[in-house]
């Protein structure tokens, strides 16, 4: 890693050139709108274009924020609407408002989704070639030494690699960016977070301070030397968002819905005339084979025979009085007197029977 600590104006190698301009990510770029002459410069006027397809001309797209690449996704479909109309790839929908929010009575919108095959496969396709290209750009990052960039905080010049200048900032200054084998479009992320600075906007919750020291020192109190990992502008700069679907719901979400199910299963299997609920068939085990789920083999109702084992040795008695005979009469015990008979029982130093000479004590020595 080198350092130097004058701004240098040396011009970029024949390799930074070949290499940098044809890998950066696509911006300022000039989108025509799906149906009209208007055009919208990319990315900065994304909410003003879709809006205006909303109120324009009713045309609604799903999961907009899930489309990768968008400017290459409208480039698609204004090449096919221009020579189709909107009913022959959208689904139509009726809705009792304008765009406005005013009451009408069936009003017509279009929903463009990936329902229609042609518009799956244009999604995974784009979704493929931006992982593909942010890759490509990944791989550039981690190993090209052209990199030169002044210290966001102090003068020092890092020229090497894009890590070296990470550590940098962690090392000297305790910014945490991210490591440099998950991040990608480092330049840019850079370049972001140096323009907030130079606003005088903390880089973590975005306040803006009068002037570079109190930001700085609020930054070192707060914590905030680090980005914002809730914001989505920073979704691009981080390689795992690239091969990620849509976004699961929140463990509390599928706790929620998993109790919702479970409940609508439970009532809508309830005896309609009792009421009650077949416990057998919506409770079984899993191991179970389904026709024996409810085994209380080993459970005797009131009144029910039941054999009991004997205390002393392997026999069963078909009840409690039986078994109290056969205790009496082999084991020579009384069970309502709890009296053991003395050869019974174990004896201690010089012959002494234990004391007290009863049945629970008898038991712990047994």
């Amino acid at each position: 890693m080198e350092h130097a600590e004058a701004v240098s104006g040396e011009d970029s190698s024949p390799e930074e050139i070949k290499c940098s301009p044809q890998l950066k990510p696509s911006s300022n770029t000039a989108i025509k709108c799906l149906k009209c002459d208007k055009v919208y410069i990319f990315p900065a006027d994304k909410d003003d274009c879709l809006a205006h397809l909303y109120l324009e001309h009713r045309l609604v797209i799903a999961d907009v924020e899930d489309i990768a690449l968008l400017e290459d996704y409208l480039q698609y479909w204004g090449k096919e609407f221009q020579a189709h109309e909107f009913e022959q790839y959208c689904t139509t929908m009726f809705l009792d408002q304008l765009p406005d929010g005013k009451y009408a009575k069936n009003e017509k919108y279009y929903l463009l989704c990936d329902i229609l095959p042609q518009d799956y496969e244009l999604r995974q396709r784009l979704k493929e070639k931006r992982l593909s290209e942010a890759l490509k750009r990944h791989q550039f990052e981690l190993t090209d030494r052209n990199f030169s960039k002044e210290c966001l905080f102090c003068r020092t010049i890092i020229k090497g690699l894009r890590a070296d200048y990470l550590d940098h900032l962690f090392d000297k200054h305790f910014l945490l960016v991210g490591k440099p084998e998950k991040l990608v479009y480092v330049d840019e992320l850079l370049d972001h977070l140096e323009e907030n600075l130079n606003r005088l906007v903390c880089l973590y919750c975005e306040k803006i301070f009068r002037d570079r020291p109190t930001l700085k020192e609020h930054m070192r109190k707060k914590g905030h030397k680090r980005i914002n990992p809730n914001r989505r502008e920073y979704d691009k700069y981080f390689l795992i968002n690239y091969n990620r679907g849509p976004a699961a719901p929140t463990p509390r979400k599928q706790h929620h819905q998993k109790r919702r199910q479970e409940t609508a299963s439970v009532s809508t299997c309830a005896d309609p005339e009792t009421g009650s609920v077949d416990f057998d068939k919506h409770f079984a085990r899993p191991d179970s084979d389904g026709e024996h789920d409810s085994d209380w083999s080993d459970w005797a109702a009131d009144g029910e025979p039941s054999a009991i084992k004997c205390l002393f040795c392997c026999h069963l008695g078909d009840n409690f009085v039986a078994l109290k005979e056969h205790m009496s009469g082999v084991h020579r015990l009384d069970f309502d007197k709890g009296h053991l008979l003395p050869e019974l029982l174990p004896t201690g130093e010089g012959g002494q029977l234990p004391a007290p000479a009863n049945v629970h004590a008898a038991l712990r020595y047994l």
